[in-house]
């Protein structure tokens, strides 16, 4: 897989991350619930495509979501 031009490895300098990834990561939640504007939308997507990090924080997203799902069943299956 190929860098993303806005993207640094991470050994771009001590407590330095991209910025388009510090964005990605404030946007997260939005881009799960499908809140973005079109626009902004393909602009992470394109970011994600190229970088491992974001993608690795995106499935991380989802499994939490996943696993949370799973707990809000437990209990409520308790409560019943």
């Amino acid at each position: 897989m190929t860098a993303h031009p806005h993207h640094r490895p991470t050994g771009a300098g001590p407590g330095r991350e991209d910025v388009a990834c510090q964005d990605f990561v404030g946007l997260v939640t939005d881009y799960l619930d499908g809140a973005l504007p079109v626009d902004m939308r393909a602009q992470v997507d394109e970011h994600l495509a190229g970088c491992d990090g974001c993608q690795n924080v995106l499935a991380q997203w989802r499994t939490i979501i996943t696993l949370a799902g799973r707990l809000v069943g437990l209990i409520s299956s308790e409560d019943a």
